[in-house]
């Protein structure tokens, strides 16, 4: 039982220290935001840190599993093998590609406008070959991504 509080309040730890990264408020307008914060990158390793938490609370459920009465693991949720192997995985997964399809989408517009608005004479030929670089490389994130992905079940 030691052991097991241990381990819980490990994981506390460990969860409380991302909580000021995760939820600081530092009061800046919607349209002066951190590019950073909001990146493709800062997402994808935050649902990184998402997917070990799940496989820690999916260790911490196999050895607690005979000190857990029915009740309490009904209380508690997401006990289930099937959620913490299929589900975790899938949900996580869900959320990665949207988040790189939403990038790949916002790169491919971005290219697109600045092809228009070089026709047009409003930007350079180095602009649009800077935005289709940027659509390039999101194209094979996603590419790589559906290549690799598939759905557990």
């Amino acid at each position: 039982m030691n052991k097991i509080k241990i381990f819980i309040t490990l994981l506390a730890v460990c969860l409380a220290v991302n909580l000021p990264y995760a939820y600081a408020d530092n009061g800046q307008p919607v349209d002066k935001l951190e590019n950073d914060r909001f990146s493709l990158a800062d997402a994808l390793t935050g649902v990184q840190y998402i997917n070990e938490w799940l496989k820690s609370f999916h260790e911490l459920t196999k050895l607690t599993a005979d000190r857990i009465s029915p009740e309490e693991k009904q209380q508690v949720g997401n006990l289930g093998i099937d959620m913490q192997t299929i589900g975790f995985y899938n949900w996580v997964k869900s959320v990665e590609g949207t988040l790189c399809k939403q990038e790949y989408e916002i790169r491919k517009l971005e290219y697109e406008l600045a092809l228009e608005r070089n026709a047009s004479g409003k930007v350079s030929q180095a602009e649009v070959d800077e935005k289709e670089i940027s659509y390039q490389k999101a194209r094979i994130t996603m590419q790589n991504f559906i290549t690799k992905f598939h759905i557990a079940d």
